[in-house]
């Protein structure tokens, strides 16, 4: 009988013991939803940086079949420059102008000679990073000069959101996005050697 109870009492303490043992476990941390949250936006983070950082623009413009114009632009400028050149050979190349950008990605590049004196006028199109309007900067050959133009549509693109549309359109670089009620279009028009604009609105049916 006295073994009988050492046996249960010994069989109490070592369940004691083992109770004892596994609170003093450190418990695993589970993450709460904020923590996961904040790893989710830094990896986010990190990899819009990693794409802006690699984002290039190299674009080539063939003009009246025996010309050819680049236009260059990338991260690795921190997107403050964008070079225009004419191309001599395959590997060489003419700098016409170093284009100073202020926080802009260009987002399309045209060639037009509206006046046909065979002569290039070229579209630089940039959008301000966070913003919803559009820079057009021109250069526009005169003999062997170039001469250059910037116009804003700051003031042009109220009701702009997304789907804009370029084109080249008779004699014009247009430019057309729909806002709440209407299409809205701006034309590019050169005249006396000068680039206009003029809006006009299509209304949706």
């Amino acid at each position: 009988m006295a073994m009988k109870r050492n046996t249960l009492f010994f069989a109490s303490v070592l369940l004691l013991i083992i109770f004892i043992s596994s609170c003093n476990q450190p418990q695993k941390e589970e993450k709460v939803f904020g923590e996961l949250d904040r790893e989710a936006i830094a990896a986010d983070t990190t990899m819009q940086t990693n794409i802006e950082a690699s984002y290039e623009y190299v674009k080539d413009h063939p003009f009246k079949g025996n010309r050819i114009f680049s236009i260059i632009n990338g991260g690795y400028t921190g997107f403050k420059d964008a070079i225009v050149a004419e191309k001599i050979s395959m590997t060489d190349l003419d700098t016409i102008i170093i284009l100073k950008l202020h926080n802009e990605l260009i987002t399309n590049t045209f060639l037009t000679d509206f006046d046909n004196n065979s002569s290039p006028e070229i579209h630089i199109i940039t959008r301000p990073k966070g913003e919803k309007y559009f820079i057009n900067y021109i250069l526009i050959q005169n003999g062997k000069k170039w001469s250059t133009q910037k116009v804003s549509l700051e003031k042009m693109m109220d009701g702009y959101e997304q789907d804009e549309k370029w084109s080249i359109n008779e004699n014009s670089l247009l430019l057309e996005f729909p806002n709440t009620t209407a299409l809205r279009r701006i034309h590019f028009k050169l005249k006396n050697n000068r680039f206009v604009t003029e809006k006009s609105d299509s209304i949706f049916k």
